[in-house]
């Protein structure tokens, strides 16, 4: 069982489902294994990678102009979830 320090940034509901569906491969069913898979690229100063490994590759930010001219349909949501899954935001 985690720290609930780190427990408050794993995701959850959809999110934690496209990531199983996603990475399923690299979880064992443990919280420390989904961190494993999100961890290096969290919100704030704290990251969590295995050792000599550098934090995560860098996410191309979201420009709110392309998101408000987008597709509004649940395909495009999908893709965003599934470009970002690996954002660390709890919650979603």
């Amino acid at each position: 069982d985690l720290f609930p320090f780190f427990r408050q940034n794993l995701p959850e509901g959809y999110l934690l489902g496209v990531i199983r569906e996603e990475f399923g491969a690299l979880l064992d069913g443990t919280d420390l294994s989904l961190l494993a898979v999100i961890g290096a690229s969290g919100i704030g100063r704290v990251t969590v990678t295995p050792e000599g490994t550098a934090p995560g590759a860098e996410l191309a930010p979201l420009e709110i102009e392309q998101l408000l001219k987008a597709e509004n349909t649940t395909e495009h949501f999908a893709t965003l979830v599934r470009r970002y899954a690996r954002a660390a935001v709890s919650g979603v």
